[in-house]
């Protein structure tokens, strides 16, 4: 019987340390940068791009507080100076009265709403680059609300009222949708990728509920309906079914936060759209503020504050206590470390140590010397 050659067996093995070795242990991640103290108030929607840059709303310290933007970049973090931001009412969410979340592009450049909740209510567009802000939309009869903007600085905005309203574009300028006024039909909450596609949540009042819509191609198609009606419940057994705070990436994947309701049980989950299918995120309903990278992968925070990475087909518990967390494409993810008042801090993925990487080239050198000896 012939002696089976030692590099039969290590060619075999080296593969299979470099193949297998990194994705048959947990994805770990640990917090590289801390960034405190944050001006008093509420910190709240870290907003982070591929440079590390992150923008956030600074909520004040008191009823009738202005709400403030914050950037971070290159290792300290200044205001962003812009006219008729406040005053507020304490308790309100972006979504009922204060300003919606900033957000930045991979250029540097943020766009933000300015705000005034005292009469005459409006609510004008800016956009900070180089260290100056411009008003893009300067409404001062009515709301232009909830902007978000692509790597080509095309920007999306919702413009009406709380209860008739459309999706609008700048640069170019445009309307993207064509709601009905007499049915309270309305957008918000949008995100646009580099392609132009817009993911929004939309809602409409014949009991349709909020339901997350894809502008594409000039036209809009349905990804997740929602419901409301009080007395009669849906399928799942829900009277009310709100799809909220979409964000797409570059390759048209949705993910989005979604509130279920009955008079027994309510609940929030973390649903994906990916190639025409969607699925259910998050095994332990809870889960809230997902956000999507080029990727493909997903953040979001769980009902105990664990920061939750969806990645390559798994979800993994990170083991970081951090609040509405957000991912560039490098996969380094900004959150707060508490849910109102805390502080905004980075973290990276560790990567794979030396002695696996060394086991794995040391193996690999050994099985093509044995087959050079051999040959």
């Amino acid at each position: 019987m012939k002696t089976m050659r030692w590099w039969r067996v290590l060619f075999p093995l080296a593969i299979a340390v470099m193949m297998a070795g990194p994705a048959a242990q947990a994805i770990d991640y640990t917090i590289t940068t801390t960034v405190t103290p944050l001006p008093g108030g509420y910190n709240l929607y870290p907003n982070i791009n591929n440079a590390g840059q992150v923008a956030w709303l600074n909520g004040g310290s008191g009823s009738g507080a202005p709400w403030q933007y914050y950037l971070y970049s290159g290792g300290s973090y200044n205001q962003i100076s812009l006219p008729n931001c406040g005053p507020f009412t304490h308790g309100q969410s972006y979504y009922w009265g204060s300003p919606a979340p900033p957000q930045i592009n991979n250029s540097g450049t943020v766009v933000m709403e300015g705000h005034q909740t005292v009469s005459p209510w409006y609510y004008p567009i800016y956009q900070y680059s180089n260290g100056s802000t411009q008003a893009l939309v300067n409404q001062t009869t009515t709301e232009a609300r909830f902007p978000a903007i692509n790597d080509n600085g095309m920007v999306t905005y919702r413009w009406g009222n709380d209860y008739s309203n459309n999706l609008y574009s700048y640069n170019p300028t445009g309307q993207l949708t064509n709601n009905n006024p007499t049915n309270t039909e309305r957008s918000e909450h949008s995100d646009i990728n580099s392609a132009g596609q817009v993911a929004y949540s939309r809602h409409v009042g014949d009991g349709t509920g909020y339901s997350i819509y894809l502008y594409a191609n000039g036209s809009s198609s349905l990804i997740a309906p929602g419901y409301w009606n009080s007395s009669i419940p849906d399928p799942a057994g829900y009277n009310q079914r709100y799809n909220w705070f979409p964000d797409i990436n570059d390759a048209g994947e949705i993910v989005w936060w979604q509130y279920n309701w009955s008079p027994t049980s309510a609940s929030y989950q973390v649903w994906l759209y990916s190639e025409g299918t969607t699925q259910l995120l998050d095994s332990a309903p809870g889960g809230q503020f997902p956000h999507i990278n080029n990727r493909g992968e997903v953040v979001w925070t769980d009902p105990d504050g664990h920061i939750q990475l969806y990645s390559g087909g798994q979800i993994y518990d990170l083991g970081i206590i951090g609040y509405m967390p957000d991912i560039n494409d490098y996969g380094v993810i900004s959150a707060m470390d508490n849910s109102l008042y805390g502080n905004l801090f980075l973290a990276s993925p560790v990567p794979l140590p030396p002695s696996v990487l060394l086991l794995g080239s040391g193996l690999l050198g050994l099985a093509a010397l044995g087959r050079r000896r051999r040959s």
